[in-house]
């Protein structure tokens, strides 16, 4: 790590914050009368952070602390780069899971279909198009112990060269607006709107400044769920409206990556759920059929914003019931009820049903929480909800009480940035 201080500090720290800024899509570009560009808007921001660091001649900055700029006249743009990647990767730390960080998001992205072959032009040929993709899955394919080589870097390197072209038929008039939003155009610009942001990322993971110790802005980064064609802005939108977790879109490819096995029983359990539905819902809807959300209280007026979410997102009709709380649609032909229960988590334990997915997070011993141990000391009770036959997944944070019971089975341990900092569980009741 590379300390600085001063103008120095306080420069990079203000860039810092309009990448973060940007990671959660604060900015927008709105043309008169006209829906925002996106994901165009973040892409140009994101090129603007990553210009104003390249441009920088970081050792000689580092070692006077405060900012020199390369001469544009002697160095050209490509040069700039390449010395801002040099200054990265030799400071780079020699940890086999350092950069695997900081291109996590790369696991998540589809990379391959009719959709990534570039428009041609002048500037940029369609075997250019082809050679970014192709690195860009080498390097996905090789992030398990990836080491800051002159090798592997050549090819980081090369996919920004590329970046730069489009950037530059982006910027200077060669792509319209009109091209930018086409489906399959949008869809290569948040492709390269992430690439960029994963190296501003590693950047600031090498210069040591107390507003980001602890944190990899990579880990913010959101991305679309093609399993259910959910755009990214609308990813980010549920997140600012507290509807999903910024770890959620993770959780929900992960998830979607294992083989649940078919015979698991009909119900899904969540104590303690509060309004925390859409993630779970879409976890299981291909397996679930009956959602048991349990908390203190439900409010008719933000289970109708439930509603309205569910629908728009799966694109159904959806009813809701006041009467009975509930929510229900058909998804593929099979008629899927949402029980939203204002009792005792304790009380599931009394129906008759077949429990096939246990659903827990966010829950403590603590002010608000409920402090009832479901992965540990209650677990034999809910063990019993499992019919002979059948099998229940779970996915818990395993909180309140610590550890999770001997009585799980558990297939994947996973660590994601999330406000509570907490590893998530995934397998099944023993």
């Amino acid at each position: 790590m590379i300390d600085v201080n001063g103008k120095l500090s306080n420069f990079i720290d203000s860039v810092y914050q309009t990448h973060l800024d940007n990671i959660k899509s604060i900015y927008s570009v709105r043309p008169k009368g006209r829906k925002p560009i996106m994901p165009l808007t973040n892409f140009v921001f994101e090129f603007f952070i990553f210009n104003s660091l390249y441009q920088i001649d970081w050792p000689s900055s580092c070692k006077i602390n405060s900012i020199k700029y390369h001469d544009r006249e002697d160095i050209s743009e490509f040069n700039q780069i390449a010395k801002f990647l040099r200054f990265i990767r030799q400071n780079c730390p020699n940890e086999n899971s350092f950069l695997k960080d900081f291109f996590e998001p790369l696991n998540y992205l589809n990379l391959e279909g009719r959709w990534t072959k570039i428009i041609e032009d002048d500037r940029i040929k369609i075997k250019h198009g082809e050679s970014f993709f192709n690195n860009l899955n080498w390097l996905r394919s090789n992030l398990e112990g990836l080491q800051p080589t002159k090798t592997n870097f050549r090819k980081i390197e090369l996919c920004l060269q590329f970046i730069v072209d489009v950037r530059n038929n982006i910027f200077h008039g060669t792509k319209t607006q009109e091209e930018a939003r086409e489906k399959s155009q949008a869809k290569r610009i948040e492709i390269y709107d992430i690439y960029l942001k994963c190296i501003n990322s590693l950047f600031f993971s090498i210069i040591d400044c107390q507003a980001r110790r602890n944190t990899i802005s990579t880990q913010k980064i959101q991305f679309p769920i093609d399993t259910y064609n959910i755009e990214t802005k609308t990813i980010l939108s549920l997140i600012h409206m507290r509807k999903i977790k910024i770890e959620d879109s993770r959780i929900i490819y992960f998830t979607n990556s294992i083989s649940i096995k078919s015979n698991i029983g009909d119900t899904l359990f969540y104590p303690s759920a509060g309004y925390d539905i859409i993630t779970p819902l879409l976890i299981a809807i291909e397996h679930i059929n009956n959602f048991y959300f349990y908390n203190v209280s439900y409010e008719f007026r933000k289970l109708d914003i439930i509603k309205s979410y569910i629908g728009k997102i799966l694109k159904i009709d959806v009813e809701l019931d006041k009467h009975k709380r509930t929510i229900s649609f058909i998804f593929k032909k099979i008629r899927k009820i949402l029980y939203f229960c204002a009792d005792d988590n304790k009380s599931f334990l009394e129906k008759d049903i077949s429990l096939g997915f246990y659903f827990h997070r966010g829950d403590s011993s603590g002010e608000g929480g409920s402090n009832q141990k479901w992965d540990s000391e209650l677990l034999s009770q809910l063990k019993k909800k499992v019919k002979i036959g059948k099998e229940c997944f779970f996915i818990s944070d395993g909180e309140p009480g610590g550890g999770m019971s001997e009585e799980i089975s558990i297939k994947h341990e996973k660590k994601l940035y999330s406000d509570r900092n907490r590893k998530y569980y995934f397998g099944y009741l023993k």
